[in-house]
């Protein structure tokens, strides 16, 4: 798994403040930093050569261009959903520890309305 969300932190000149209107902490703010980060430079990886070397035959396959629906960040941090520039960012968490998944559902049709948005469930096993 790349640890993208820490890579960032510690790549980062001011760390994000905290959001007392949207009562965002430290962490879900870094989490949202780190997703407009790969989606407004449209790459998976965006650090520094010196930080995260890219192997140059298969970088195109880390670009997101155009923009996806959706992507899963397989990333070590808590399970997260955003929603940036009409794409879905999500990250599962971790099964292997806490036994977690994510359940996405690309497309659900609102019946009240009519309108098309995509539902998400985290859920977790229990012991």
């Amino acid at each position: 798994r790349q640890d993208i969300v820490s890579k960032l932190r510690r790549n980062c000149l001011l760390a994000p403040r905290e959001d007392n209107m949207n009562e965002r902490s430290g962490n879900q703010r870094m989490i949202q930093h780190a997703v407009k980060s790969m989606l407004d430079q449209g790459h998976l990886c965006p650090l520094p050569m010196p930080f995260n070397p890219i192997y140059w035959q298969y970088d195109h396959s880390l670009r997101l261009y155009p923009l996806p629906d959706a992507v899963v960040v397989g990333d070590r941090v808590e399970q997260y959903y955003e929603t940036y520039a009409d794409c879905d960012a999500l990250n599962p968490g971790s099964f292997s520890s806490d036994f977690n998944f994510v359940v996405y559902r690309p497309l659900c049709i609102d019946e009240s309305d009519g309108t098309t948005k995509s539902d998400l469930e985290f859920s977790q096993i229990e012991d």
